[in-house]
Formats: C-alpha cells, structure tokens, sequence
C-alpha cells in the first residue's frame, strides 16, 4: 500500500523489484491523522506514480477514504455486525468488488476473542463471491498497534516473529 505520499517517487522501483501484483493506495486521505491530502493532490499523485502501474499489469486499489464503497474498513468485536456491514456495502454496490482493506477486533478484546472473530472472519470472506481481498488490521509488531485496537490484533511479536493470531492469519 502506498499509504501517504511518503516515498511515492520510489513506488515503481519498489513495486519492480518485490514483484507485488496490486497496489493500494492512498489510505484514508480524508482523514488528517492518516494520508492527509486533498482531492487535488491524490489524483495528481495517482495519475503520475500508481495509474501507470496499471499498464504493467499490477491490479490497483483506489484510495481507501475512511468510508468508501469499495475499499473498507471495519472495528468492532460483533462477526455479526462485521457481516452484515460487508453485506450492505455489497448491496448498495452490487457489480463492484469489495476490498476489505482494514478489520479488527478494537480494544478492549481479550486474544481469546480477537481469535475467535478472525476464525470467522476470514473463512466468511473467504467464500464471499465479491470479497475481492482482505487484510487484517495489525501486521506490525505489538508495540506499534494503536491503542484503538491493542496489542492483541498484532500479527506480530516485537520481534517481529508471528504472534499467534499471526499464525492463524497466515494459515
């Protein structure tokens, strides 16, 4: 993900060398404490360094506003709630992809519950037709997560060894 225009300059070389097949980018522009820009500046950013990926056959994920139609995010501690705001995107929606770009328990959640909603979670997306992808929120090491969420939803240790809900995330 192009998370900010941080960088951007590099972001072809980068995406050359890791061999990655989608871009994302720019997360929550929208928003002041996240990519921070206005209108004007992402699209004159994606038209420069991301929109031309797209002819070097890299898939692209528009900026993900904080509540969009297409790229989401969601917190919460509820697999139902979670379900039926992934199904109501898709219904006012119908013909396009849903990426789910940013989900996770939020805090206070024991790791016995964030684990169980992952368990869920991810075969229900998993088996979503319209589901395009999905990426947890907390593949970083426990002492970065925020505390919105905590350090139980961390994929990793501060190590940066898979933490247990790392593990479940990867099989």
């Amino acid at each position: 993900m192009q998370r900010t225009d941080s960088k951007i300059a590099d972001l072809a070389n980068g995406v050359a060398t890791s061999g990655c097949k989608t871009v994302l980018g720019f997360n929550e522009p929208d928003h002041a404490e996240q990519a921070h820009m206005s209108p004007s500046q992402a699209v004159t950013l994606w038209k420069q360094h991301i929109q031309p990926l797209k002819n070097k056959g890299i898939a692209l994920g528009a900026p993900a506003v904080s509540s969009g139609p297409s790229a989401i995010h969601w917190y919460g501690t509820s697999i139902t709630e979670f379900k039926s705001y992934v199904e109501k995107v898709h219904n006012i929606y119908p013909s396009k992809p849903i990426w789910v770009t940013e989900f996770a328990c939020i805090s206070p959640a024991s790791l016995s519950e964030v684990s169980a909603f992952l368990e869920k979670a991810m075969p229900w997306l998993d088996s979503q037709s319209y589901v395009a992808k999905y990426s947890w929120f907390g593949a970083m090491p426990q002492n970065l997560v925020n505390s919105y969420v905590g350090q139980n939803a961390a994929l990793m240790d501060n190590n940066g060894q898979l933490t247990s809900l790392g593990k479940l995330y990867a099989s």
